[in-house]
């Protein structure tokens, strides 16, 4: 049976996947933040950039409690992700919806690995956690999408 001080090695890669999809968040946010011109857009990136570092570290932190190394790295899509999200800020000049948009789009891959993770984890010593800060994806997701809309014009906002 696992715990939480004896973790399989299909737990201990899909902690530290999840580990390095939130520092490609929190790097992608902050670089996004950086470039918009939209004081409450920055507000809120910083803002959930701050909660995935958190999250970063509660999964890190189980990884230490089983001696597994701590991953420094980030991946190749997170890279990928946030130079273009690069890319698409410096040619809009820093709008806000155009930069919204991107960063929407990263954190629902994340959302979508934690989906994916999530059944395999069921029942063991991280699910309560995961499940936590899978709605906290959730949320973030929610608030982008939600501002994304308010600095739409009024013509092209729904409902």
């Amino acid at each position: 049976m696992e715990t939480i001080d004896t973790l399989t090695d299909e737990t201990v890669s899909g902690l530290r996947e999840l580990a390095i999809a939130l520092r490609d968040s929190q790097i992608g946010l902050t670089d996004a933040a950086g470039k918009v011109n939209d004081k409450e857009v920055v507000k809120l990136l910083y803002g959930i950039a701050t909660e995935r570092a958190k999250m970063e570290q509660e999964l890190n932190d189980f990884l230490h409690i089983n001696c597994e190394p701590i991953s420094e790295s980030t991946s190749w899509l997170g890279e990928l992700s946030n130079a273009w999200t690069k890319i698409r800020a410096a040619v809009s000049g820093g709008d806000a919806i155009v930069i919204l948009t991107e960063v929407e789009r990263s954190e629902a891959m994340i959302a979508a690995r934690y989906k994916r993770i999530l059944p395999d984890i069921a029942g063991n010593p991280f699910n309560k956690l995961l499940l936590e800060q899978y709605e906290g994806l959730q949320t973030g997701l929610t608030s982008i999408g939600e501002l994304k809309e308010l600095r739409k014009p009024a013509c092209l906002q729904s409902g």
